[in-house]
């Protein structure tokens, strides 16, 4: 669709490099929709020699930023259409917005240290980092939602339906993070506790930081060389049933939503 969209319509330099964000995407989730994958245990849908957990979560990391790159670059052109067709100044609302990448940076950084120790810690503040980004982008969306309301140029209403959408969207997915998504996650480290030999059992901080020191003695090359192939191939609906809800809204909605940024900007730059 985003291809088709690209080669029948007309874009400038800007509106190029927008689809080109979208299109990284759509075309990952593609690939990673084909090839599911559980990067911390090192498990595989599909027994392939190419798509390793190391490969999709590389491509995943590239995909990641494009969409951020993608919304902080549409949230910053959206302020300065406000600016043109408005009296409303809201520039100082810029460093919040260009916060948002190195807090997703970060998520990714953190996505990987999980995956190559298998230290589900390091999920959860993954996961805790894009419930902080998402709540950037709903507290701003609903702060400029109340400044342009009774604005009538057709541009700003354009934006005001936007943020109508995206709003309740945005809601859903920082509810899904930290109702379903988070907690998955934490479950998940207290199980790894159990079968553990001599369990570390953590009440204070320190015990954390002693488990944490203790987890990361590794032999780092050969956990990076683990990505490089499946530990487990499984196609069970128990060993995925846990992944299905957001495996489902990241391939679907992620990818829609990637479309609609892109074909909204497209219509009002």
């Amino acid at each position: 669709f985003i291809g088709n969209y690209y080669f029948t319509h007309s874009l400038n330099n800007k509106q190029t490099f927008v689809f080109a964000l979208a299109f990284i995407f759509a075309i990952v989730c593609a690939i990673r929709t084909i090839y599911p994958t559980k990067y911390t245990e090192k498990t595989c849908f599909l027994n392939t020699k190419f798509f390793t957990p190391f490969t999709i979560r590389s491509l995943a990391t590239i995909a990641e930023l494009a969409y951020i790159t993608l919304c902080v670059y549409v949230f910053i052109h959206i302020i300065e259409l406000i600016h043109q067709y408005s009296n409303k100044e809201i520039g100082y609302l810029k460093p919040y917005v260009y916060a948002v990448i190195p807090i997703i940076i970060l998520a990714e950084i953190f996505s990987w240290s999980g995956s190559i120790t298998e230290y589900q810690p390091w999920n959860i503040i993954e996961e805790v980092m894009w419930l902080v980004a998402t709540l950037i982008f709903i507290v701003l969306s609903l702060y400029i939602l109340s400044i342009i309301k009774n604005i009538k140029s057709q541009k700003i209403k354009s934006v005001y339906r936007l943020f109508t959408i995206a709003i309740p969207i945005a809601t859903l997915f920082a509810l899904f993070l930290a109702i379903v998504d988070i907690p998955m996650y934490v479950n998940r480290w207290k199980k790894d506790k159990k079968l553990e030999i001599n369990p570390i059992e953590i009440k204070t901080i320190k015990d954390f930081v002693l488990d944490f020191k203790e987890k990361h003695k590794l032999d780092y090359n050969k956990k990076i060389n683990d990505l490089q192939q499946c530990r487990k191939i499984d196609q069970s609906f128990n060993e995925w049933k846990q992944e299905i809800p957001w495996l489902t809204g990241y391939f679907t909605i992620g990818v829609w939503s990637s479309f609609a940024i892109a074909i909204w900007y497209k219509n009002n730059s």
